[in-house]
């Protein structure tokens, strides 16, 4: 999937077109969609994911780039801001996976776990491994957006540039 050949993204004309084996993109000027091939039973929301006209921006790039990693397309999106960073979702989903981890041994130590706590961590190292990202809604504008992306008040990136 993805590794050492990500291809790096520098336009919407290169995203258009592109296919993965879950995942097709349906690409106008300056946005599109990444939608699935497989219809579900879940909402329309949990299939398709829309990239707006700030993908290639700020924290956007990043933010793009491991959806798209993540639905099985092997790319880099160029940040038109700025350095592009280079992000490789395996690399991140092992980091994510080992701090889980890392957690659970932490709580397991402490002896102040609570059945639901344990359970909780459980379920984010199941997610990190098979899920990612992890998606939640912003509380502000309404959006979903990677975790990473709010703030402790459940927040995020654009909302807080904005207040």
């Amino acid at each position: 999937m993805i590794g050492d050949n990500i291809k790096l993204i520098s336009n919407w004309d290169e995203l258009r077109g592109l296919e993965s084996a879950t995942h097709i993109l349906d690409i106008e000027d300056s946005c599109g969609w990444i939608k699935s091939k497989v219809e579900s039973d879940e909402s329309y929301w949990d299939d398709n994911h829309y990239l707006s006209t700030h993908t290639f921006y700020g924290s956007n790039y990043t933010y793009s780039t491991r959806l798209l990693q993540s639905c099985g397309f092997n790319v880099q999106l160029e940040n038109w801001d700025g350095e592009t960073e280079w992000f490789d979702m395996e690399d991140y989903l092992l980091k994510e996976e080992r701090k889980a981890k890392e957690n659970i041994e932490n709580e397991l130590l402490k002896h102040e776990f609570k059945e639901q706590k344990i359970y909780d961590l459980l379920n984010r190292l199941a997610n990190v491994r098979y899920e990612m990202p992890i998606f939640h809604k912003c509380k502000s504008c309404g959006f979903e957006v990677v975790d990473y992306q709010l703030d402790n008040n459940g927040i995020c990136n654009d909302c807080r540039e904005v207040d």
